[in-house]
């Protein structure tokens, strides 16, 4: 059992493993799904926070998810909107941790910001104490307001993914954590 707590603070790379698509599960055409998955090491250890990030490529379906936006209200989206957003652990990615609270030891946001330039990022759900491994669904902490300032990032398919929050882990531990980050939108008028 570790007795103290230290803090990730590393940009992480990640994999873009599903597109965004138009079609959800709900059956409104303006809507999609983004999962990313991820990778966290305890080497990235710095000032007691975890923090996973990455640029999602633009061609694995954000853009693609934009332009059927587009051709479905005949002009680019007004708006968008998270329906829902969701974290688990990807098991064959990770090393001696098998849930989310062996490496979250508090609450955990999920956030979007700009691949580009120096925008804060966006908080778009957040989970307490997660606990397990599966996708564990966050409180969805934003609405489309909240979005605008990086609409046209997300119409440019130019977007990040951020997941921080408090961590035991130390620097040196040889664990690894795999993270999917599951993120809905929906476009609108």
């Amino acid at each position: 059992m570790l007795t103290r707590t230290r803090f990730l603070d590393a940009a992480l790379i990640l994999v873009l493993v599903a597109a965004l698509g138009c079609g959800a599960d709900d059956g409104n055409p303006s809507s999609g799904a983004l999962v990313v998955k991820g990778v966290a090491h305890p080497q990235d250890a710095i000032a007691g926070m975890l923090t996973v990030s990455t640029v999602i490529d633009p061609e694995m379906g954000l853009r693609a998810f934009a332009d059927k936006a587009a051709a479905f209200f005949g002009t680019a989206a007004g708006g968008f909107r998270p329906t829902q957003v969701k974290l688990g652990v990807s098991l064959p990615d990770s090393m001696g941790v098998s849930s989310l609270q062996e490496a979250f030891s508090g609450n955990v946001e999920i956030l979007l910001k700009p691949a580009t330039g120096t925008d804060a990022p966006i908080l778009i759900g957040t989970i307490a104490s997660p606990k397990g491994a599966a996708g564990i669904t966050a409180r969805v902490a934003a609405s489309r307001g909240d979005l605008d300032p990086i609409r046209s990032d997300i119409l440019g398919a130019s977007l990040a993914t951020v997941v921080r929050g408090p961590t035991p882990w130390f620097r040196g531990g040889t664990q690894r954590l795999g993270l999917v980050i599951t993120v809905a939108l929906e476009a609108v008028r």
